[in-house]
């Protein structure tokens, strides 16, 4: 009898494996306050540095932003595996304006947390969303490139990837 009470066991063990990747399906994470909201389906993952704060940095932006119109970058941080959390601090470079505050907020342990953030381009330049992450002590700043309609970044071409000899991915960010 102990044969079929294992099979029993070992389908219920299943069952509560797949039911939760099944509630996921639709594509909803939670917020930091708990909340359900719609995840955007496209997002670019940011790499990440070794020695870094070790926190994924996900995000969208729109595919071209008029200079003076408000463009919506949706940032997804997760791998907060501090018990105390982490935190995060937004900062807009090259012609960017955040339009929230840049203070630090509060990333909490073991959940993904969504932020919407509405930035301006004032010039026909590309701008750059600086998100600094920090974690047990260790900050990591992602610069998210926010395109203009019809524009290119001051050097006259797209921001490329480089790699240093070591392996590490660098994002080059031209200075005015």
């Amino acid at each position: 009898m102990k044969r079929p009470a294992a099979g029993i066991l070992a389908g219920l063990m299943l069952a509560g494996l797949v039911m939760p990747l099944a509630a996921c399906a639709d594509g909803v994470a939670p917020r930091a306050t708990g909340e359900h909201a719609r995840t955007p389906t496209r997002l670019e993952t940011a790499p990440r540095k070794v020695n870094g704060s070790g926190i994924t940095v996900r995000y969208q932006v729109p595919a071209a932003t008029a200079p003076g119109q408000t463009a919506r970058v949706t940032l997804v941080l997760d791998d907060v595996v501090d018990p105390d959390g982490a935190s995060v601090r937004l900062a807009a470079d090259g012609g960017l304006v955040l339009l929230q505050d840049g203070r630090p907020q509060a990333l909490p342990a073991g959940r993904a947390t969504t932020l919407e953030v509405d930035v301006t381009l004032q010039d026909a330049a590309a701008g750059y969303l600086s998100v600094f992450t920090t974690q047990r002590g260790v900050t990591s700043v992602t610069s998210i490139r926010v395109p203009v309609a019809g524009g290119t970044a001051a050097t006259g071409s797209p921001t490329r990837l480089k790699e240093t000899p070591e392996g590490e991915k660098l994002i080059v960010i031209p200075v005015k």
